[in-house]
């Protein structure tokens, strides 16, 4: 029989769960007394048979997680009592939701289920259809044998990628405290960040300090009001941005009981429709957080799907691509030009449970629900056993800016920047702002920084100044004193600043900005 495979979104949490069907009960911290102490009979066999398919194709082996192998156990057991196969329990919801629920955190897992007549079945199916996942290192087998004449095995197998080693964390932190969190990441992964989603839905991130031998130890402040608590461990490696570690916390409330609802959205045989599906429920979900909707964009669209199809036929899940680069380098290929870009990827046999995950991870929700984000493309692709490879390009549009105003808000943050330095601020001179606005709107007509209109505008001009430095800047965003840092010299007392706005046929605005700085 074929297995029915249930690939989880591309941050799911793992977590502790009981030998057979109850769940732990969620405390402070979590017990490891709910873990396995071994496999049976069947799950060694079955592990066996794994391993064996996996050296044959040159994979890493795995190593038995008893925590994984609960929650394994515990579905297989729930399958067999209640006679279904499915990914969703009836009773206890999903295998995510137990695994949050024990608080014991990992992403990055991916989980197969079959209904099978013997091992020797077994064996043959995974020897036609490896289990894949090349790239999981530890594995949670669950099996349970029911009957006799017909015998039926229920298998349930969790593999999970293990990046970073953490220290245990609390699933019902008191409100208002902070915790401690600790623990270290794999080799190959740096900068690691914080990313929290609060109760009302807001993402925050800040920075965690890497020590020797890549440990990091940091606080997380349950601080936001009452309600679930999402946090995420993010890290750059080989292939960009990861996230290695997601936990959900429950402050001030008991731990929900299961969603046993099987929310699972069929997929249309045409991609093209599933592509503007998980548009729809990217818009549904900004109009909830009361976010105006995404346009959707083709050359966006089509820019995804190829990375998607990379991720495919490469047999990687990451960022970057070892063959066609990062997001930047794929849109500049394409000629795509917008002021920011952001991407998602999920790995799923089901649109809903794709976004759902998606939403879960605080990162991938903050690119969902970025205020400044106005257009949306996604690209799915078909992988093995009906797997859907999903890419979200986001990209904001080039804003429009007032040239007057942002040459005030310049000055001002000049200011601001003088006065932190004792400085006294400098005084605008309307002749100096004359020139600096000609010599910006000659950069904008040429396309390129030059000073030659003021320096020849400054030879005509009769200026009562000793000495006059020229700045000049390109940006797509408005200009800031620390990019200019002749503006907070203490020599200088006149300045003149000229900013004017280009647009170029493909939709790109550049601001190009001058400042003219005076000694008396």
């Amino acid at each position: 029989m074929r297995p029915l495979i249930a690939v989880l979104a591309t941050l799911l949490l793992t977590a502790l769960a009981a030998p057979l069907s109850a769940l732990p009960v969620a405390g402070a911290y979590p017990s490891r007394n709910n873990a396995l102490a071994a496999p049976s009979d069947l799950e060694r066999e079955a592990l066996e048979l794994l391993q064996r398919e996996r050296r044959r194709a040159g994979n890493f082996l795995l190593e038995w997680d008893p925590l994984l192998s609960a929650v394994a156990r515990e579905h297989s057991q729930d399958m067999a009592d209640h006679n279904y196969v499915e990914y969703v329990s009836p009773r206890l919801g999903t295998i995510e939701y137990r695994m949050h629920r024990a608080g014991v955190s990992s992403a990055n897992n991916r989980s197969v289920i079959y209904r099978i007549g013997a091992m020797s079945a077994f064996a043959a199916e995974i020897k036609r259809q490896p289990v894949g996942a090349e790239s999981a290192t530890h594995v949670g087998i669950g099996v349970v044998s029911k009957g006799v004449l017909p015998r039926e095995l229920y298998i349930t197998i969790l593999l999970r990628e293990k990046r970073s080693t953490l220290e245990p964390f609390p699933t019902l932190p008191l409100p208002g405290r902070a915790y401690r969190l600790a623990g270290e990441l794999d080799p190959g992964f740096s900068k690691p960040m914080l990313v929290v989603t609060t109760p009302d839905g807001r993402v925050r991130e800040e920075k965690i300090p890497l020590g020797p031998g890549n440990r990091f130890d940091t606080t997380v402040s349950f601080d936001a009001g009452n309600g679930k608590y999402d946090v995420e461990i993010t890290a750059e490696g080989r292939l960009g941005p990861a996230v290695l570690d997601l936990m959900r916390c429950y402050v001030g409330t008991p731990y929900p009981e299961p969603d046993t609802t099987d929310r699972a959205v069929k997929t249309p045989s045409n991609l093209r429709l599933a592509e503007r599906m998980i548009f729809d429920m990217v818009n549904r979900s900004r109009a909830e957080a009361g976010l105006a909707p995404l346009e959707y964009d083709d050359a966006l669209a089509a820019v995804a799907r190829g990375h998607s199809a990379d991720m495919r036929a490469n047999r990687f899940f990451a960022h970057v691509s070892p063959t066609h680069g990062d997001l930047t380098d794929r849109m500049k290929r394409a000629g795509i030009k917008g002021r920011r870009f952001t991407e998602n990827i999920a790995a799923n046999a089901d649109l809903g449970s794709a976004h759902r995950g998606l939403m879960d991870s605080p990162g991938h929700r903050k690119n969902i629900l970025d205020p400044e984000a106005t257009r949306l493309g996604v690209g799915i692709v078909l992988g093995e056993e009906k797997q859907l490879f999903i890419t979200e390009n986001f990209m904001q549009d080039f804003l429009a800016h007032d040239p007057a105003t942002v040459a005030d808000d310049f000055l001002r943050s000049v200011t601001a920047a003088r006065a932190a330095r004792g400085i006294p601020a400098l005084s605008r001179d309307a002749t100096l702002d004359r020139i600096a606005r000609e010599n910006s709107e000659a950069m904008s007509r040429v396309g390129k920084l030059t000073h030659e209109t003021a320096r020849s505008e400054m030879q005509k001009t009769r200026l009562n100044v000793r000495f006059v430095q020229i700045g000049i800047l390109q940006s797509i965003d408005p200009p800031k004193a620390e990019q200019l840092a002749e503006t907070l010299k203490g020599k200088y007392s006149l300045v003149g600043v000229g900013v004017t706005q280009s647009q170029a046929a493909d939709g790109e605005r550049m601001l190009w900005t001058t400042v003219l700085m005076g000694e008396k």
